[in-house]
């Protein structure tokens, strides 16, 4: 099997590099709601994910200043402010964090950093929490199935970190320290160095916390105060990030992120006991990228190496159901990857892209299958092309274009997967609207946990596929104000889920059919002279199970129907040298349940959380400072976002940063 995958994959190599790819097309507008607030952003990977997405697909962007506003402690802070976007937090601060777009699962969510996969499609979800938002400069959220653009596993939409900063003359230093309830203590520096064509970022971030926040528990019909115990995050991570301009047109990059979580794993909280006291994890994490790209004039191409190391050690003593000493196991995950992209400007109408990608991801460890002994591989060759036609009348301000994207995925150990998508744009002449409509296909590989993990795995897994659907209108008021509207449709089957296979153990399987339907409403805005900003997003969506069977046509469970989310950020006082300013925000989460069947036992009620925040800056010649006061939960409402791991109520955060530069 090995010998034919490879055959094939040099068959199709050729091809494939001469596939072509799309560039920037002078005044054009962004389709996001927030493009004319980061409109002085310069990245340079990431902005081919910009381009292809503006187009049909709605795009979410969130820049530094939003970040800041919002005193986002991971990025998934930073993406619970978007449409359609639900982020699951097992307990406080240090708890694990999952992102799912459209009420596809945490699975179909594919996350980037600078235009680049962080992990294959056998890594699994990602925990944002051990993911510094210190590290990034600008959020961008694909909402939809993406599958034809950021290969396998976008089916709910992609994520992507910008981390890449913009490159000049001036030389920046930081430092930012924070402390706040249940013993949170964080220290970050950072700074950007240019050295002649050479650009360095360097971030480095320490956070400790102990998470022994209290909570409210009914406990056989008493309630009562509980303190949340082994819930504790000691967190390094560091990001590295380096651009050479070799000349204009041509880079050099490559981009360093690196972490060392030592956590514990506190469990479910159930009548008369709190599971996993005394669990521990351990994970060590590498990823690094470097890349060539030369801008298309008329042609430009991309080489790319990526790769990704993760070490994991899980210890619980208290599990004597492996053992009369309990769990304490390794597993060592490798994903490495080439890329090479080629665009191509065939004239003012017409653009094209097209990609070849080759990754190979490994898992070794001992809580495996034993029909996969204590390694499993896995080999992936994708193929993907893009194909864009623009008509634009800059006279009439009329606009349409047409993209055409597929993606051709095989694997050494799964069914091959298709995926097309066909979308369109057309602007209304001299009218701030902009209709868009998209309709693609998707395709999700099982991760190594679903299909090899001991007691839990399941080798005859099928891959999800499925089918999106989505429109909508942009409408900008004004130049600083926009509205946005879409409606959207999603089909899965063979939808992958645990299941009860006993009354103590879990085993995934293939339900059979998912339907998923919504509308997104969405409003961003800067007024008052740019002293006020807001930001507004609302999801009604309805994720049902369609398989045959006693679940027919029920809520699917972590599915909520309806999603709220508003941040505003205000500048009360300004003055020579210095600025007063107040922020906050809120996330209203609806109703879901936690069980397949709807049954009112496990339902978790719906819940609004309230922040509120305010900054205080001042330069001193080169150096400024800013001192941030926080409240977390301000009502105290007591609520949970996962059943039976309950939330921190009321917290406080204080913070200084200095930072120091040679502008002027």
């Amino acid at each position: 099997m090995r010998a034919s995958f490879i055959i094939v994959s040099a068959l199709l190599v050729a091809p494939a590099l001469y596939a072509q790819g799309p560039g920037d097309s002078a005044g054009r507008r962004e389709d996001t709601l927030v493009s004319r607030r980061v409109s002085s952003v310069t990245v340079s990977a990431p902005r081919s994910l910009s381009r292809m997405t503006r187009g049909s697909q709605p795009l979410s962007i969130i820049d530094r200043r939003t970040i800041d506003a919002t005193g986002a402690r991971d990025p998934s802070d930073v993406v619970a402010s978007v449409p359609g976007a639900y982020v699951r937090q097992y307990g406080g601060a240090g708890g694990m964090r999952t992102v799912a777009l459209r009420g596809v699962g945490a699975e179909g969510t594919v996350v980037m950093v600078d235009g680049v996969r962080f992990g294959g499609t056998a890594a699994g979800v990602l925990d944002f929490s051990t993911l510094p938002v210190a590290m990034v400069e600008q959020v961008e959220v694909v909402r939809g199935g993406a599958t034809a653009l950021a290969g396998p596993n976008a089916t709910g939409g992609v994520v992507n970190l910008v981390t890449d900063r913009r490159p000049d003359s001036v030389v920046r230093l930081r430092a930012r320290a924070t402390g706040g309830s249940f013993g949170e203590r964080t220290v970050e520096i950072g700074g950007e160095i240019p050295l002649g064509e050479h650009h360095f970022d360097v971030d480095a971030v320490r956070s400790d916390l102990l998470g022994d926040y209290p909570f409210l528990f009914n406990e056989f019909g008493a309630e009562r105060t509980v303190r949340r115990e082994n819930a504790d995050l000691h967190l390094t991570s560091l990001h590295g990030g380096w651009r050479w301009n070799v000349e204009p047109g041509v880079r050099v990059s490559g981009t360093l992120l690196a972490s060392d979580a030592d956590r514990g794993v506190p469990g479910a909280v159930v009548q008369g006991n709190i599971e996993q006291l005394h669990a521990r994890l351990r994970e060590r994490d590498l990823f690094a990228t470097a890349r060539v790209t030369v801008d298309p004039d008329p042609l430009g191409w991309e080489l790319a190496l990526s790769a990704r190391g993760t070490g994991t050690h899980y210890r619980d003593p208290n599990a004597r159901s492996a053992g009369a000493t309990g769990i304490d196991e390794e597993f060592n995950r490798l994903d490495v990857a080439a890329i090479a992209r080629v665009r191509m400007l065939f004239s003012a109408h017409l653009v094209a892209d097209g990609t070849l990608e080759l990754r190979n991801e490994r898992l070794t460890g001992e809580l495996l299958d034993p029909e996969a002994g204590d390694r499993v591989e896995r080999m992936n060759l994708g193929l993907a092309g893009l194909l864009r036609w623009i008509d634009a009348d800059s006279a009439g301000g009329w606009e349409r274009s047409v993209d055409l994207a597929t993606r051709l995925d095989l694997f050494t150990t799964l069914p091959s997967g298709v995926a097309p998508s066909l979308g369109g744009v057309l602007q209304l002449g001299q009218l701030p609207v902009r209709l868009r409509a998209r309709a693609g296909a998707g395709y999700r590989a099982p991760s190594f946990a679903e299909q090899y993990y001991l007691n839990v795995g399941n080798t005859r897994l099928r891959p999800e596929r499925s089918v999106s659907v989505d429109g909508g209108v942009t409408v900008e008021i004004s130049e600083k104000v926009g509205v946005e509207c879409t409606g959207f449709l999603g089909d899965t089957r063979d939808r992958i889920v645990a299941v009860p296979r006993s009354p103590v153990s879990w085993s995934a399987t293939n339900i059979g059919r998912v339907q998923s339907a919504g509308v997104e409403i969405a409003g961003t805005g800067q007024m008052l002279d740019d002293r006020l900003a807001l930001r507004l997003a609302y999801t009604r969506s309805d994720t049902r199970d369609r398989t045959p069977g006693p679940t027919f046509g029920l809520l699917l469970p972590y599915a909520p129907q309806e999603l709220l989310s508003g941040t505003f950020d205000a500048v009360v006082g300004r003055w020579e040298r210095g600025a007063w300013s107040v922020a906050g925000g809120g996330i209203y989460t609806g109703f879901r349940y936690a069980q397949p069947g709807e049954d009112r036992a496990t339902l978790i009620p719906s819940a609004l959380t309230l922040d509120l925040s305010t900054r205080l800056r001042q330069q001193f010649g080169a150096v400024a400072v800013t001192a941030r006061a926080e409240c977390t939960n301000l009502a105290d409402t007591a609520y949970q976002i996962v059943r039976n791991y309950p939330m921190p109520g009321r917290s406080w955060r204080l913070s200084v940063g200095v930072a120091w530069s040679t502008e002027q």
